[in-house]
């Protein structure tokens, strides 16, 4: 597998060392019914700070001797020695590459017996190395050992998409109940799926229904409000966000609301082109339930804040938000920073999508426009001054 060549993002962010550089103002902190309320100003602490993404690594389908050895990347995860796990969906297995990129091994395939995937949801290393993998369409939790070698397996009372953090005896995961209305909770879990303790509820997206000839057809809106949810697995803390407004809960493990953040904000807006755009979609098949669900939708004038959020490694939440803008063909988003004392620390803009943050790398799958191939990438972050 070959190194990449060098190849920097420059991106505008804060150091979080209060020495690098001049800060704004504090933001005002106050304490509410033991509830921490930090009301950050609009601009970061350290609003002329920088980073740079270091392409290290790219793991691509074929390895030095042109074998084809991975398919169709779609998951990623990494375990404590730096070893890069990926789901290749083409023929259903996780797929094991060391920390230079060569492939050491495949885990699972496609099937429905033990050990076998349907689908991959959510991959989570425990300190040994051993293994927990979320499977969304036989809806079981799978384990396997350091080697890859096939443990057990549990079966779900409902549905599960993502994994937050995991101890030696529990993991703890949303869970989507279907019925009438839709719920979301966080819970946690035993090994066995037997619930521990609730997390919290929150608010899952509310699709457009559609009931036509004894059939229901459900679709999205865009831009609807509903819960943003990550987490902190080093401090085991879950972070909310109402994406209609730009205020952060953190809960602790217990569930417990320990801390409320916020910063001024103005949304992206949802402009008549992109509506325009949308509704071409559904106008391309005209005979559909969707092209009549389109027609009828009211569509929002301005976006969310933000549909996704991640912590990385040093405990600092990354905010997503829909501003971009295009530089040398390159699109970049607009990135939020909050340290882990929730102080809104920089802004940078990115031409990558950070998904795993590990040892100051950056790990991301990025897809070939031209070909639409997904190659697995590792970055080195270098924080440094503005000039």
């Amino acid at each position: 597998m070959r190194f990449a060549s060098y190849f920097a993002i420059t991106a505008f962010i804060i150091l979080l060392f209060a020495a690098c550089g001049e800060k704004t103002p504090s933001a005002k902190i106050e304490t509410i019914d033991g509830v921490q309320h930090i009301h950050n100003l609009e601009i970061p602490l350290y609003p002329e700070k920088s980073v740079t993404f270091e392409e290290e690594l790219a793991i691509n389908e074929e390895d030095t001797n042109g074998n084809i050895i991975l398919y169709k990347p779609s998951r990623i995860t990494i375990d404590s020695e730096g070893n890069i796990c990926i789901f290749d969906s083409q023929d259903f297995s996780i797929k094991v590459f060391s920390p230079d990129g060569t492939f050491v091994k495949s885990i699972g395939r496609q099937g429905e017996g033990p050990g076998e995937f349907q689908s991959i949801g959510p991959m989570k290393f425990f300190p040994d190395g051993s293994l927990l993998v979320l499977d969304w369409r036989t809806r079981r939790t799978s384990f396997f050992d350091p080697k890859g070698k096939f443990q057990n397996s549990y079966p779900w009372r409902n549905n599960h998409f993502e994994c937050f953090w995991i101890t030696e005896n529990s993991l703890t995961i949303d869970e989507f109940i279907y019925g009438e209305e839709t719920q979301l909770f966080v819970k946690t879990f035993d090994f066995t799926g037997k619930e521990i303790k609730s997390i919290g509820e929150f608010i899952p997206r509310r699709p457009k229904i559609l009931t036509e000839g004894g059939m229901s057809f459900a679709m999205g809106i865009p831009y609807t409000p509903h819960s943003i949810l990550c987490a902190d697995p080093a401090r085991e803390l879950l972070y909310h966000c109402m994406n209609d407004n730009y205020m952060i809960e953190v809960f602790d493990e217990g569930g417990t609301l320990i801390r409320k953040l916020d910063r001024p904000y103005t949304p992206v807006p949802y402009t008549s082109e992109e509506q325009q755009e949308f509704r071409k979609q559904a106008d391309e098949r005209p005979d559909t339930p969707f092209s009549k669900m389109v027609k009828d939708m009211m569509l929002p004038s301005i976006k969310t804040i933000t549909e996704r959020m991640l912590v990385d490694d040093q405990g600092n939440l990354w905010v997503e938000t829909f501003e971009k803008k295009k530089q040398e063909e390159s699109i970049y988003l607009a990135y939020d920073i909050f340290n882990p004392e929730g102080l809104y620390e920089a802004r940078i803009w990115s031409a990558i999508r950070p998904q795993i943050f590990k040892d100051n790398k950056v790990y991301t799958l990025e897809t070939d426009e031209e070909t639409g191939f997904r190659t697995a990438k590792r970055y080195r972050v270098v924080w440094k001054q503005t000039e």
